[in-house]
C-alpha cells in the first residue's frame, strides 16, 4: 500500500487471498488511514475481489459488464 500500484499474485493461495496479499505488503500509515485500517481492508476487499473475479468469470462477464 503505497503511492505506487501493486501487483500481488495470489494465485497459490485462494485459501486465504488476504494473508497471502498482505504478505506481500507493507501498509504504510498516512494522514489519510492507519496502517491497521488498511490491512483490514485488504482482508475485506481481497477475498470479495477474487469472488467477484470468479463469478464473472463463470457466467462469461467482462469487467465493463456487471
Amino acid at each position: 500500500m503505497s503511492d505506487i500500484p501493486v501487483v500481488v499474485d495470489v494465485t497459490d493461495a485462494l485459501d486465504d487471498p488476504a494473508e497471502a496479499a498482505l504478505g506481500q505488503l507493507e501498509p504504510a500509515e498516512d494522514i489519510h488511514a492507519t496502517a491497521a485500517f488498511r490491512t483490514h481492508l485488504v482482508r475485506v476487499l481481497a477475498p470479495r475481489v477474487l469472488e467477484r473475479a470468479v463469478a464473472m468469470t463463470r457466467s462469461g462477464a467482462t469487467a465493463g459488464r456487471v
